[in-house]
């Protein structure tokens, strides 16, 4: 750009930098030029991760019946399974802990996993963690988190912790598992290390995202599974044309769907030895489908967009430099958010709602209040999350307003579907 600008040649300075060896740093003139020194250091990171250790070894998760019921047990499957084979011991009573991630692409059928864990795997503990919780509630499971699964120096201070220490010793059972069911809140930028992870996949960068939360802090080399992925996703449980999608990068134009949504046919499970870049960045001798569907996808998305910015400047003239580009290719596209106020702790269930649309009107709604679970975790009272305000010094207006996606049209009452779980935060029932 700056080159069309002034009239010389491009010529730059190009650093290319990642975790596993120096910053390679060239001087790059042209297009055919940068692609070499790219791909030299992808061959140079993918060479250097399938000669390091595994700290990550994946497994598929079968789904043999694509039903609500079928995608649920495969969960609690995995859930079960992992534990066995990824636990810490208590040195104190000899019980098998662990904490596990359950990567869930979306708020509704990640409350939805919560729930069928909390009746199917009863001695398990359940926590889950999105972005429609009360702003005090998801502090509280944060900073928790932040704490519990910040393993730099080991484990000792999770058995010194008197939450788990009363879990661990109420417990009736010799494994006592713990898991948090998320969204990608959990996927980029928590510094967390869990002892396996059960995905459901929206991306091949997800896979790799959220697995760097396994083995994060510790990375103790194994031999154990402590990745499964699922065969499919809840937009395929529910038989959608595009499921890779919100996120994703599969979109509904008949160019743009992917071939297949199985996870069996879309990574090549002969050489996944070990979830790292090499699943996002295949090299020549392994080339997974789900990496070369989203490339196309995001070339797809771009192309036009791309050929616009840096159109000839002697016919368009320099239109990377006028507004359309950035209105029409927004980061994120623009949502209308709910407000909800929770205005009195001695009824839960009454709510104020306002629009970011009409921030002017507000009404008040009764909501469908969820049982609490008795295996709930990282969760607190309504008078709990009133003292934590306090003790944070921030207005309980403000720490007990939750903002969730939606309009003032979907509070009507033929269409209000929208529910607070005490233990789990706002969401819709997902329909299979």
């Amino acid at each position: 750009m700056r080159g069309a600008v002034y009239g010389v040649a491009p010529s730059f300075a190009t650093a290319a930098i990642d975790d596993l060896s120096a910053p390679s740093i060239a001087q790059i003139v042209d297009q055919h030029e940068f692609g070499m020194f790219y791909e030299k250091r992808v061959e140079s990171m993918v060479a250097r991760l399938a000669a390091g250790k595994r700290y990550r070894i994946p497994m598929l998760q079968p789904i043999p019946a694509k039903t609500r019921d079928g995608f649920l047990d495969a969960i609690r499957q995995s859930v079960v399974n992992l534990h066995q084979s990824n636990h810490i011991v208590d040195p104190k009573s000899g019980k098998r802990i662990s904490f596990g991630l359950v990567r869930m692409a979306n708020i509704n059928p990640a409350v939805m996993v919560a729930l069928h864990l909390c009746e199917s795997v009863p001695d398990a503990r359940i926590a889950c963690y999105h972005s429609q919780h009360m702003p005090l509630a998801r502090f509280h499971i944060e900073r928790r988190l932040d704490y519990i699964l910040g393993r730099n120096n080991g484990n000792d201070h999770i058995f010194d912790d008197l939450e788990i220490r009363q879990s661990i010793d109420r417990s009736q059972v010799e494994n006592v598992i713990f898991v948090v069911v998320a969204t990608p809140v959990e996927e980029i930028g928590r510094d967390h290390d869990f002892d396996w992870a059960v995905i459901e996949p929206s991306s091949s960068q997800s896979i790799v995202q959220t697995s760097g939360r396994v083995n994060r802090h510790r990375l103790v080399e194994t031999v154990h599974q402590n990745v499964a992925i699922l065969q499919f996703n809840w937009r395929e449980i529910r038989r959608e044309k595009a499921v890779f999608c919100g996120p994703g990068l599969e979109t509904s134009d008949d160019a743009c769907v992917y071939a297949s949504h199985d996870i069996a046919q879309l990574i090549d499970w002969e050489s996944f030895d070990a979830v790292d870049a090499r699943l996002r960045f295949p090299d020549h001798n392994c080339m997974h489908k789900f990496a070369i569907y989203d490339d196309r996808n995001i070339q797809s998305a771009t192309e036009k967009w791309m050929g616009f910015q840096f159109a000839d400047a002697k016919k368009n003239g320099h239109l990377w430099m006028c507004a359309d580009l950035y209105k029409q290719t927004p980061l994120r596209e623009k949502q209308i958010k709910l407000e909800i106020t929770l205005p009195d702790i001695e009824r839960p269930a009454e709510m104020l709602v306002k629009s970011s649309a009409s921030p002017q009107e507000e009404v008040s709604r009764k909501f469908a209040i969820g049982n609490a679970a008795g295996n709930a975790w990282l969760y607190l009272s309504d008078a709990d999350l009133c003292a934590l305000a306090d003790q944070a010094h921030v207005s309980i207006k403000d720490g007990l307003t939750a903002t969730v996606t939606g309009s003032m049209d979907s509070l009507s009452s033929n269409k209000f579907d929208l529910q607070r779980h005490l233990n789990f935060g706002f969401f819709r029932p997902p329909v299979a």
